[in-house]
């Protein structure tokens, strides 16, 4: 898990220095940099969709936006 950001300054010699800006905190204050988040739920992608691009599943074959939907839909029901 990256939990950093970091900003690219060139130099004047045409070389640059990546330099950290901020860090990623869960709401708890814990810094996510090397850890990572592990879900509250775990839905897998179809086996099939591997090698896609999220952005190229079709709605509704999409697994993960269903539950979040369903999710959604019963914390505002």
């Amino acid at each position: 898990g990256k939990g950093l950001v970091q900003d690219l300054k060139p130099l004047d010699d045409g070389s640059g220095i990546k330099i950290t800006v901020s860090r990623y905190f869960t709401p708890s204050g814990v810094c996510i940099h090397g850890t990572g988040i592990e879900p509250d739920i775990v839905v897998e992608l179809d086996e099939k969709y591997n090698y896609t691009p999220i952005s190229q599943i079709p709605k509704d074959d999409d697994a993960q936006l269903k539950k979040a939907i369903e999710i959604i839909n019963r914390l505002a029901g």
